[in-house]
């Protein structure tokens, strides 16, 4: 356990350099959970506690694309983090947050974001689109590791 914690710990911090690496980051933390989570019972408060804090520290430097996403992640992975707790976590943020459909479609899990188009375009899938399929990793979903290369 010692040893994810701090595999997770240094993946953050190396998100810190680039937030284009969040959704690597989190694949990752996401297989770590998957593989880990029935041997180590503690690891789904670790991920949690470490979500929330990414979760704030995102909101003190005002960057939805990050916040959106730990939200995301945190509600995929059924971590328990709720919308009163998120609430608390982005205080800190402009109140124009609460007017974006992007993080209010994220916040509700249903899509907000052109809702015109909602028949037509499907924009967002819940987070519980991905539990109900569970051949979907985020890893999977994103091609993070199974990407060819380009010559």
């Amino acid at each position: 356990m010692r040893e994810i914690k701090q595999i997770i710990s240094l993946l953050f911090l190396v998100k810190r350099e680039s937030e284009k690496l969040l959704c690597h980051v989190l694949s990752i933390a996401e297989e770590l959970y998957l593989k880990y989570r029935s041997e180590y019972d503690e690891l789904k408060n670790y991920l949690r506690s470490t979500t929330e804090n990414e979760i704030y520290r995102a909101s003190e430097k005002g960057s939805i694309f990050e916040i959106v996403w730990l939200i995301f992640f945190s509600r995929y992975l059924g971590l328990g983090i709720n919308k009163e707790r998120i609430n608390e976590l982005v205080k800190g943020l402009d109140t124009d947050l609460n007017k974006n459909r992007f993080y209010i479609s994220i916040l509700e899990s249903k899509q907000e974001i052109f809702r015109e188009l909602r028949n037509d375009i499907d924009l967002f899938k819940a987070p519980r689109h991905f539990k109900t399929n569970t051949e979907f990793t985020l890893s999977k979903y994103l091609d993070i590791f199974d990407r060819e290369e380009i010559d």
